[in-house]
């Protein structure tokens, strides 16, 4: 198109300019075939960022080093068509549990789901340690319903 003195534009140009006049007001998005409607959407926050008052795995007992039975990791897999589950795994043993969860997460049912795995071995469950996606955001439901303390680990860190 340089050949013939036209002018090219990106693919993603276009997209900033439809993203910024959405942002404005304007509805040029909605004669888009996708509507922008999966950009970012996958896991809903629940209206809430992560808390500022949750636990750093710094503060994370010496004692939670895989040598005592109690000690857990969660995390949150999305597979394909955003189907998703969630993991909890036993630091000394490897013992795992997984629950199969909905398309579209909310930290509400990520908690609920948490509990209702952990509750029958209640007593076998000392701290919890996930990362910082939002779908951890009701941690605090968690340590109420467990009686155990949940910690995060640092941003961006794997």
């Amino acid at each position: 198109m340089k050949a013939l003195g036209r002018t090219c534009v990106s693919h993603t140009t276009i997209y900033k300019y439809i993203r910024r006049d959405r942002n404005a007001g304007g509805d040029i998005y909605k004669y888009c075939r996708f509507r922008f409607k999966y950009r970012n959407h996958w896991l809903k926050r629940d209206g809430k960022a992560l808390p500022d008052n949750r636990k750093s795995i710094d503060e994370r007992p010496a004692g939670a080093d895989r040598k005592r039975f109690g000690d857990w990791e969660m995390d949150l897999i999305i597979g394909p068509r955003n189907s998703s589950a969630l993991t909890m795994v036993e630091r000394s043993t490897n013992l795992g549990i997984i629950r199969k969860l909905d398309k579209y997460k909310t930290a509400r049912e990520v908690s609920m789901a948490v509990i209702e795995a952990l509750r029958p071995i209640k007593d076998a469950v000392r701290p919890i340690t996930t990362d910082n996606g939002p779908e951890f955001a009701r941690y605090e439901d968690v340590e109420k319903s467990l009686g155990c303390s949940v910690y995060y680990t640092h941003p961006n860190s794997p």
